[in-house]
């Protein structure tokens, strides 16, 4: 990384592209956002200088500054807060003070991806699009004239889910959940058109209605469905089920954290106890559920088989496509220890732990068991899964 790093922010993968997040201190001291990237950007996804850099002969296999032309857009003074990455597809929250907050997007729009449109590819002119919210109203009041606050940006494989604050001048602002992209099994609400019938993507965002008595306070997106954690440690699951990614997420209460693979969910909870646990449910064939189970058993929203106590604490859960990560702090007599964790398919290497054999029950792959000698005395402090690949970024110092 950049010897001027100060933190690393996000991590996202699509089918063959990652965007990174950084938070970089310059010599005055002064805090600013880059973002970098690296793999296939030949849709687009990480920029038109990007892709011209790869066409004259450059590596893609290592990171890059994403050079985008935001002052000739009439964006100058906004920087990146949020990235996310779906399958060909890149989307970037810029924001500036005093200014409302802009979402674009760059790369495929195959189901309606880049949130403006079904736009004909020889009609695509600029270095990325803006995503338009004009359109939107909640209870009656346009967006238009809103002040916007994009608080979060989350992505599956071809559905876009954020979180949007807005704020009238002469009404208190108001929270909502937006989406676009597939929409055929219900991930983004119910989607019908004029005959009742499921519509198969929408191409502009639209507002997914939820409850909000009770506040949604974090996303997470598989393939085919959206999970939604309250405030109140509850859980709202909508779209397909056919893997049971959706089974008994009604009945969770005191959840902390959820992620999703493509066709599972996990979610923390904290028991009576104070003892956290990781309950699972959905495909399972390659280990993703964390359990030993016959292969005729039902599936069923269960914990996953890590190990916890009143001295674990569970710091991140991170999904991949099809498998999973989770960084915990361990308390004992001679002091706190950080470990990652991870469970599933492996066929690529993604847990780093030498073989390509899937994991069914979790394994640590940090501090590393094998291997990387010199890196044993740097503790993790960060953990992201992506399209068969994981991301542990560690430090010297034993803080996150």
């Amino acid at each position: 990384m950049p010897v001027d790093t100060n933190r690393v922010l996000n991590i996202s993968s699509g089918a063959n592209h990652t965007v990174v997040l950084l938070e970089m201190r310059r010599q005055s001291g002064k805090l600013e956002m880059q973002l970098w990237g690296s793999g296939n950007g030949s849709a687009g996804q990480l920029g038109a200088a990007y892709h011209q850099l790869i066409q004259s002969g450059e590596e893609s296999t290592i990171f890059r500054p994403i050079e985008l032309p935001l002052e000739q857009e009439g964006l100058s003074g906004y920087q990146p807060k949020h990235v996310a990455a779906s399958w060909e597809t890149t989307y970037i929250a810029l924001s500036c003070d005093g200014r409302n907050d802009v979402l674009i997007s760059m790369g495929s729009n195959d189901f309606g991806d880049l949130g403006v449109g079904m736009i004909a590819k020889e009609k695509k002119t600029g270095p990325f699009h803006i995503v338009s919210f004009d359109h939107l109203a909640i209870d009656g009041i346009p967006l238009k004239n809103a002040n916007i606050v994009i608080l979060s940006l989350v992505t599956g494989q071809h559905h876009v889910v954020i979180t949007l604050e807005a704020a009238w001048h002469s009404y208190s602002f108001r929270e909502c959940i937006v989406g676009w992209g597939t929409s055929r099994h219900g991930q983004l609400g119910n989607v019908l058109d004029g005959k009742g019938r499921p519509i198969p993507y929408i191409s502009v965002p639209h507002i997914i209605p939820v409850d909000d008595r009770d506040p949604i306070v974090a996303t997470a997106l598989g393939s085919q469905h959206t999970i939604l954690l309250r405030a109140s440690g509850g859980i709202l699951g909508v779209g397909s089920n056919r893997k049971g990614q959706l089974q008994s997420l009604g009945d969770v209460k005191h959840a902390t954290k959820i992620d999703c693979t493509w066709n599972g969910t996990c979610v923390v909870t904290e028991g009576d106890n104070g003892v956290e646990h990781i309950l699972a449910t959905g495909s399972g064939a390659h280990g993703q559920l964390g359990r030993q189970m016959e292969s005729s058993a039902i599936v069923s929203l269960a914990p996953v088989e890590l190990p916890m106590s009143e001295a674990t604490r569970i710091l991140a859960l991170a999904c991949g496509t099809e498998h999973i990560l989770v960084l915990i702090s361990r308390s004992s007599e001679v002091g706190d220890s950080l470990e990652v964790w991870g469970w599933g398919w492996n066929e690529h290497g993604n847990l780093g732990v030498g073989t390509t054999e899937n994991a069914f029950t979790p394994i640590q792959l940090w501090p590393p068991a094998l291997g990387l000698e010199g890196e044993k005395n740097r503790s993790a402090i960060g953990i992201w899964g992506g399209s068969g690949t994981s991301w542990i970024i560690t430090s010297t110092a034993n803080i996150r």
